[in-house]
């Protein structure tokens, strides 16, 4: 008999196989790979259910970079046929994952597989999938039992046996290692793959999963590390001689452009004499070119073992050294606010369009991950987008940039997404979304940046209330400072940033080139700050005498702001006014129920300011 179904298929694990990176590519790799497999669920579904309506994700036509792993369709097909039909499109999906691997090792150079290299990828992904009968006026409760018995089915969580013992993968921390770079051979590995070229780093060992990522085929070849990130403001700042003494300067990375980029230096004078050698007879010539290589203590021995190799690079990075300079990047990560009760319909203004609704939204979700690759990418030098699919978002932005990506983001999705579905949304609400930022070195181990992002959006649902960001700071030293703000004064405002502003203000007043006010004020309001309420930075005490003092910090404010003036002779009245009005709005705005209010307000200041030093060239 012929039924009526909606149909739930999920894709995992998201967070653990995306997370799980040493270097950007395998970040990447792992975002890329599982939007691969949702599009192989989609066709295989679109095959088997030929009648068959997806609502979940809005497959536009061209390319697919980031899709959600989840797809939510209707069907119509006879009962007995359901099960079949979806172990179809498992197997598909399970197929292409093990094509993905198989073709990794051939871009490896491995011509056969090692022992348990087919259990670790028969080991992943994790597929779970659900039908709701479905009535013609029944969508919105329909949809309800779906996803709670999709959270069910999860929540089993089936595995299976594997006996493994020995070195673990640098990444996974799971799998036993199987591959390793050619250049050395880690302890507790039982006669390893070895792996040629330096896509390995010397101590990595890697699984079948993680080589796969590693090996994903990217289109350009790369994506940017953490290093051309952090980078990519210095870089457009240099001169077209400059440029052409850093092309010159990455063909030696390429085997095949060294002879050029060797006459390159003798015509243009950067080396009197230059030894031309064949690469391709050296083997531990590098051929992995990173912008790390542009920072001249990673131009050593580890890094670049060949002695030639490393003196010409050392020659041509001599003159650029100053002008490359930044070593931090901010990571962003944020989703959409109270996502369950849109899908649901709760904010709706009817849920009898619910269907209807999921479709437009799901398209207005996939317009904007599509503008916000269009704003934040290699090309416009300010970043890169890693992942934005549905309300997910997680991408690279080079501070020199960062005011600017925030806030473009945040207009672009209320603009797309909040316009879409301005015709099913109750009167005064609005689709928004948290974010967290760090601030990284780009030594710092991404799996911990990740983390502090994780803790910090988590940071700016809670304390924030949502609608909220959440921005750190994670030194080289080891020190971390954070702050959690609303975007804007109007708490319920889905584009305001006027929060965010008053942060920026403070990093342009310190500015060294343009800026006008020194940090001393920041300083003597950290001293005071600490004296009222501790190391802690706790908040102030309770009743009439916390607004006594409130009103004195706000005074306080406005006294060592115009201190930190740093010309006498020319003295604006107008921009010392502004700086101390945005400085007491970052006092004021901290969220109402933090019991860190000093704390969010003091970090938030240093923050600004060590922005403002680590994008301003000595």
């Amino acid at each position: 008999m012929m039924t009526s179904h909606l149909f739930l298929f999920t894709i995992g694990p998201v967070q653990s196989f995306i997370a799980q990176a040493r270097k950007t590519r395998d970040l990447y790799a792992g975002s890329r790979i599982l939007s691969e497999l949702v599009h192989e669920a989609i066709r295989a579904f679109e095959e088997v259910f030929s009648s068959g309506k997806v609502i979940f994700p809005f497959l536009p036509t061209g390319g697919v970079l980031s899709l959600p792993n989840r797809l939510v369709a209707k069907v119509t097909a006879d009962e007995s046929e359901l099960r079949g039909k979806a172990e179809q499109i498992q197997r598909a999906v399970e197929q292409h994952w093990q094509a993905l691997a198989e073709e990794a090792l051939k871009k490896a150079g491995v011509s056969t597989k090692p022992a348990g290299f087919d259990e670790q990828i028969k080991a992943l992904p994790d597929i779970h999938w659900v039908f709701i009968p479905l009535s013609e006026s029944d969508y919105a409760q329909a949809y309800l039992r779906l996803e709670r018995l999709g959270g069910a089915v999860k929540n089993i969580r089936p595995f299976a046996q594997m006996e493994e013992t020995g070195r673990k993968c640098s990444i996974d921390g799971v799998n036993n290692a199987l591959f390793c770079s050619w250049r050395s051979t880690p302890a507790y590995i039982k006669n390893p793959t070895r792996i040629r070229g330096f896509r390995l780093s010397a101590g990595e060992a890697l699984s079948a999963v993680s080589l796969t990522k590693r090996f994903y085929p990217l289109e350009d070849g790369n994506f940017p590390s953490t290093a051309e990130v952090a980078l990519m403001y210095d870089e457009a700042q240099l001169t077209a001689e400059e440029k052409q003494r850093l092309e010159c300067f990455r063909k030696l990375f390429d085997r095949e452009k060294v002879a050029e980029a060797c006459i390159e230096m003798l015509t243009n004078g950067y080396k009197e004499k230059v030894k031309l050698i064949n690469p391709r007879e050296e083997e531990d010539w590098n051929d992995e070119f990173d912008y790390q290589m542009l920072f001249e203590e990673n131009l050593n021995e580890k890094n670049i073992p060949n002695q030639t190799q490393r003196e010409l690079l050392q020659d041509l990075l001599a003159p650029l050294k100053k002008r490359l300079q930044t070593r931090y990047y901010a990571l962003v990560l944020f989703d959409g606010d109270r996502m369950g009760k849109w899908l649901s319909g709760e904010n709706n203004q009817s849920r009898g369009d619910l269907e209807e609704f999921h479709r437009v939204l799901s398209k207005a979700l996939d317009k904007f991950t599509r503008a916000a690759r269009e704003h934040l990418n290699r090309e416009n030098g300010n970043g890169q987008v890693i992942y934005a699919g549905g309300d997910d978002f997680l991408g690279f932005v080079n501070i020199h940039h960062l005011f600017g990506v925030m806030k473009h983001l945040r207009t672009e999705f209320d603009r797309v997404v909040n316009q879409s579905i301005a015709g099913y949304k109750k009167e005064g609400q609005h689709l928004t979304f948290s974010a967290g930022v760090v601030i990284a070195h780009y030594k710092t181990p991404l799996s911990e940046v990740l983390e502090k992002a994780r803790k910090v959006e988590k940071a700016a649902k809670k304390e924030g209330d949502r609608n909220a960001f959440g921005i750190a700071v994670m030194k080289h030293s080891g020190e971390t400072q954070e702050a959690v703000y609303k975007w804007d004064r109007d708490e319920k405002s889905p584009s305001g940033c006027s929060n965010w502003e008053a942060l920026e203000c403070v990093y342009r007043a310190l500015n060294k080139g343009s800026g006008n006010f020194s940090h001393t004020f920041i300083q003597n309001l950290t001293t005071e700050m600490l004296g009222l309420t501790g190391r802690d930075l706790r908040n102030l005490p309770p009743g009439d005498e916390r607004e006594a003092i409130g009103e004195g910090i706000r005074l306080e404010i406005q006294r060592l702001v115009d201190r930190s003036w740093k010309n006498p002779k020319k003295k604006a009245q107008e921009e010392i006014t502004e700086l101390s009005d945005k400085v007491s709005q970052l006092w004021e705005q901290v969220p109402r129920d933090s019991d860190h209010r000093p704390r969010h307000f003091v970090h938030a200041l240093h923050i600004a300011d060590f922005l403002t030093r680590k994008t301003t060239q000595s």
